[in-house]
């Protein structure tokens, strides 16, 4: 609930990621939320769609050290992809604990998202990913802190230690 008001994008920018559906949500989700921030973090050729606005601020690739930085200072990740196996930047986004805002077609859905942590949206939907955003703007201080302890908690199977527990 400390964290800025900003949503995080991290990825290609290129459909398959749903980078346009970010841009499209966000931009009608300002209409009525001028205090909230997009960071986009990435390249590609839909670059080009990123508008000049106060409200979104495009950062180019960023080393992975850099990334975690603003993870921790972002309240959510998202990332509407329309086809991902195991995106990496979830589980990143949870260890640094992100609140998550992901497409159902996302691979590590049932490993890094419950109700308590993430909103789903509708694979290839702008609607339903501004609600999720709408929605996830809305939270609590409560509801916001619990989420993000809920992020770490279930990234937290995936870290070393748990690793050589399991494999020693």
């Amino acid at each position: 609930s400390k964290r800025s008001k900003t949503f995080l994008y991290a990825g290609n920018l290129i459909k398959e990621k749903g980078f346009k559906e970010v841009l499209n949500s966000f931009q009608n989700f300002l209409k009525k939320n001028n205090d909230w921030k997009l960071v986009i973090v990435g390249n590609g050729p839909l670059r080009k769609l990123i508008p000049n606005q106060k409200n979104i601020k495009y950062l180019g690739f960023k080393k992975p050290e850099e990334l975690a930085k603003l993870m921790k200072k972002s309240r959510f990740l998202v990332l509407p992809s329309r086809s991902d196996h195991w995106p990496l930047v979830i589980n990143e986004a949870a260890l640094c604990g992100c609140g998550l805002i992901v497409s159902n077609v996302v691979g590590n859905i049932p490993e890094l998202t419950n109700n308590k942590n993430s909103f789903i949206c509708k694979i290839a939907s702008e609607e339903s990913l501004m609600a999720s955003i709408e929605k996830a703007s809305k939270l609590s201080d409560k509801k916001l802190d619990a989420m993000f302890q809920e992020s770490l908690k279930l990234s937290s199977k995936f870290g070393i230690s748990n690793w050589i527990k399991n494999y020693d």
